[in-house]
């Protein structure tokens, strides 16, 4: 999604599904919290729609959502496991270079 400066965009969620925003290019305000571009923004479960706002710059923002997995959710750089273990697990895996097999 493009939106221009002091602007604001409203994006629906599904009840009960999951969602995160990733301004790709520029800052934005999203659902009321700062978020800098090229940070990931996990939203709460609570209400049924997205507020995406810029200030004085362009943002470019990829807005993903989800039937929830309620899955328990361990994350570490760029990998994302259910555990802590696993986690563990995969970095040694990068390491050995066994991760992709």
């Amino acid at each position: 999604m493009h939106t221009d400066a002091n602007s604001s965009v409203t994006v629906p969620v599904k009840d009960g599904w999951s969602a995160f925003a990733f301004p790709l290019a520029g800052d934005a305000i999203i659902s009321g919290t700062e978020t800098e571009e090229q940070t990931a923004s996990k939203l709460d479960d609570e209400g049924d729609y997205i507020t995406i706002e810029t200030k004085d710059n362009n943002a470019e923002v990829l807005v993903y959502s989800s039937k929830r997995l309620d899955e328990p959710i361990a994350w570490r750089g760029l990998i994302v496991m259910n555990t802590e273990e696993e986690l563990d697990q995969a970095f040694e895996d990068l390491k050995n270079g066994t991760f992709i097999k």
